[in-house]
């Protein structure tokens, strides 16, 4: 990926629906509730305090509260908060962000109202602003795997492996250890590449997803709970390549907590979770596991796991194939990506063969404008060029579509390419 990029991403895992501005009251509540979590912790769990500025950003209105005075004077203090506008050019997104001489953890409103939900939030986004300083580089690996049949169904197994493993104790909680474990060992006999790559969104997204749930869930028993719901939901997602991290990662690391509490302290971003967690429970793997993987995959509903696959399998081959024909056979338009800005649903991102990505929400900020994709665009894994459908009216600086809305800047126009219907945009001449 290249170094110019700047990549956020939306995560609406536990957003309402009202659009009502943000309440600086409510704001304030927020971000007494989030340091009072984050002051108790005293920076123990990672060596280092993850306290920060907040920013809550409204989608539509783009109106911003934040928890702390910016650098640059921007923002008006309104008690003992403040409020402003955010710039148009600025992507809104949950996610960590330097603007106004500040880097913040961004948060969209509305958020939740169940106080767990919200607080997991806002510490996973605290997280994200500081994973650097204490050793976890951010990365962007494809996980594709996990978009094929056989990627999905290891990945459900080991996922409801994990539920049973968080709901025992002792030797029942071993067991179903143990099978997630083998689950994971076939997958990855069947896609090697997949240990490195998963490796490092797990290390990425999952850590920041379990730092929130322990720090912001006082209870273990409340702190399982909520993970076993995060791996209840996953199975309705509609891809894992971008978002398995977030329920797999705080399974394994509060199952980690449990016979090794201080194990953030000494963990690195080299390390695989799963393969500390084996070691602290003393589990041993079958030399081959597929023969077991085989075996055990019926006590988790396997027989249904699959065929549920197979189907999906079918109407995604069907899917696959209106995307090359949409991005690649027929007629297209090719936007280059230089400085951008972009952001994307994690739960709806689709491999396409070796073309790259298709991300079904997206929104980009780039030198010759925005767009706003509802239906699908293709990414290279280079992160050169978005390709969208070509609109039928190619006229104008805003360009609407059923799948799409372009708005060029001040002088940019679509224009024919280098190739038999495929077009670009560039400046007037």
């Amino acid at each position: 990926m290249q170094s110019i990029i700047f990549i956020v991403i939306l995560c609406f895992f536990f957003l309402n629906t009202t659009n009502a501005q943000i309440d600086p009251s409510a704001a304030q509540r927020y971000f007494a509730e989030v340091q009072e979590l984050l002051q108790r912790d005293g920076g123990r769990l990672w060596g280092k305090s993850i306290e920060g500025p907040i920013l809550l950003v409204h989608r539509e209105s783009r109106q911003v509260v934040a928890s702390r005075a910016d650098r640059e004077g921007i923002l008006t203090r309104r008690g003992n908060v403040y409020t402003g506008t955010l710039p148009e050019e600025i992507p809104i997104a949950n996610t960590a962000v330097e603007w106004a001489g500040v880097k913040w953890a961004m948060i969209m409103t509305p958020v939740s109202d169940e106080r767990y939900a919200r607080n997991v939030l806002f510490i996973h986004e605290l997280w994200h602003r500081v994973q650097e300083g204490i050793g976890f580089p951010p990365s962007n690996p494809s996980n594709n795997h996990l978009n094929a049949k056989e990627g999905r169904i290891w990945l459900q197994l080991e996922m409801r492996a994990l539920q049973q493993a968080l709901n025992n104790s002792g030797d029942q909680r071993r067991e179903a250890l143990r099978d997630a474990l083998v689950f994971r060992a076939k997958r990855y006999s069947l896609y090697p590449r997949g240990e490195d790559e998963e490796r490092q969104l797990e290390n990425h997204e999952g850590l920041a997803e379990y730092t929130g749930i322990a720090l912001a869930i006082s209870s273990a028993d409340d702190r399982r709970r909520f993970a076993i719901q995060k791996l209840r939901r996953a199975e309705r997602l509609q891809s894992y390549t971008r978002a398995f991290a977030y329920h797999t990662t705080p399974a394994y690391g509060i199952l980690l907590d449990e016979v090794a509490s201080t194990w953030t302290r000494s963990f690195t971003h080299r390390e695989n979770l799963p393969d500390v967690v084996k070691n602290r429970y003393g589990i041993r793997l079958p030399a081959s596991p597929a023969d077991e993987a085989h075996r055990r995959a019926e006590v988790y509903g396997g027989n249904t796991i699959i065929a549920l696959e197979r189907e999906r399998d079918r109407e995604q081959q069907k899917t696959l194939a209106e995307y090359r024909k949409r991005f690649i056979t027929q007629p297209h338009l090719v936007l280059p990506l230089e400085g951008q800005r972009i952001t994307f649903d994690p739960r709806a991102v689709t491999p396409l063969d070796d073309h790259g990505r298709v991300y079904t929400i997206l929104n980009v900020s780039d030198v010759w404008g925005s767009l706003t994709v509802t239906r699908g665009a293709l990414i290279p894994e280079d992160w050169s060029r978005v390709i969208v459908d070509l609109p039928d009216d190619r006229r104008g600086r805003k360009i609407e579509t059923n799948g799409y809305v372009l708005e060029l800047r001040e002088g940019w126009e679509i224009i024919p390419g280098d190739r038999d219907g495929v077009y670009t945009v560039r400046r007037r001449r």
